[in-house]
């Protein structure tokens, strides 16, 4: 009997297969995603599949070099507020205006930058690709395909959420690793 995550590649290769306009036998488990999908187009292959398949992806990142000039330019506008809070001689509005300057910076930074964000460290392949959306989307292929996730997929679920809601290093989670461990409580 097939398992919940080669029924979900199947389906994803035959969309993929129609969305890049390839056979779907060119698309395997361990074919490279930027073969077909270079990083340039990534970001619009991403918001194709969530509008046309109603599927939560992977959060994509900015590269290091740019996420580091957003802290960089963050860091800058709290300075200034520090500056000039203290240059207007008003020392106890110093410290909220440099807080408040670096949340809207890094805010608007993080937003506007958000269309070049096409880099995941745990997706290479298109195996990987299909266990992240897996991952992200059990309940809806579990409907789908009325199985239930085996051990590794739940796994791979829970790691989604470690990894993206709570910023947990992907290396960190492991099957053996415990909770305390790794969250640091």
């Amino acid at each position: 009997m097939p398992t919940l995550s080669e029924l979900t590649f199947d389906y994803l290769r035959r969309h993929w297969s129609h969305q890049l306009l390839i056979a779907e036998a060119a698309i395997r488990l361990d074919v490279p995603l930027e073969w077909y999908v270079p990083k340039e187009r990534r970001r619009e292959f991403w918001d194709e599949h969530e509008r046309q398949l109603g599927l939560r992806m992977p959060e994509l990142h900015l590269t290091p070099l740019m996420e580091q000039a957003g802290w960089c330019l963050s860091g800058a506008a709290a300075v200034r507020g520090l500056v000039l809070g203290l240059l207007l001689a008003v020392k106890w509005i110093a410290l909220p205006l440099a807080i408040v300057s670096f949340l809207l910076t890094a805010n608007g930074y993080f937003r506007w930058t958000r269309r070049w964000a096409t880099e995941h460290p745990e997706i290479q392949t298109f195996g990987d690709l299909s266990r992240w959306i897996l991952a992200r989307n059990v309940k809806h292929f579990r409907r789908k395909f009325g199985i239930k996730p085996n051990r590794d997929e739940i796994f791979a679920a829970v790691k989604a959420v470690l990894v993206e809601s709570l910023g947990v290093e992907p290396r960190e989670v492991t099957m053996d690793a415990r909770f305390v461990d790794i969250l640091g409580c």
